[in-house]
């Protein structure tokens, strides 16, 4: 089963399928992945993050990234991503953590921690609005991502030591 939704200033995505051959890419965009099933790293910048049921993944606008997979076990994952300017005029900076850390650090927030603080359930009240569509919608689905992104500013600042030693390997400039 696949569900995509795109909106002009961001775009939800849920699929459940064999291992997609990807490259290493970049975005104009943030992207928070809730890695929900399948043998995999995930590479950003220098940093290499072996990933299990229950991560997320975060990249920012400027962290080149892919994910690597390490057999053809079936690859199930949500995906968010929004635009720079879909929290601008906000009081408060929600990406302030995200943005402050070095390029290829802080990648990747372990399951228990994704489920101490309850994100993974963000993605799941999201597609609820994004299939079961109605006329509030997209102020919902918005109200669901503020939610998530303080949530994430929490956990990043509360665990920041442990986030810095994640990357299980750093590739060699060679």
């Amino acid at each position: 089963m696949k569900i995509s939704f795109r909106h002009k200033d961001y775009m939800y995505s849920y699929d459940k399928a064999d291992p997609p051959e990807l490259r290493m890419h970049l975005h104009n965009f943030y992207e928070f992945l809730y890695f929900k099933n399948g043998n995999a790293s995930y590479i950003v910048e220098n940093s290499i993050y072996q990933i299990e049921a229950g991560d997320m993944l975060i990249t920012r606008p400027d962290e080149i990234h892919t994910i690597s997979f390490n057999s053809d076990a079936v690859y199930e994952r949500h995906f968010i991503q929004i635009s720079p300017e879909y929290l601008k005029g906000e009081e408060t900076d929600l990406l302030y953590m995200i943005n402050q850390r070095p390029a290829g650090t802080m990648n990747r927030i372990s399951a228990d921690i994704v489920k101490s603080y309850g994100l993974g359930e963000y993605f799941s009240m999201i597609e609820q609005y994004v299939v079961n569509r109605v006329p509030e919608s997209d102020i919902l689905i918005k109200t669901y991502i503020i939610q998530m992104l303080a949530k994430i500013n929490s956990a990043l600042r509360e665990y920041h030591e442990l986030f810095l030693e994640t990357p299980f390997a750093r590739l060699r400039d060679e």
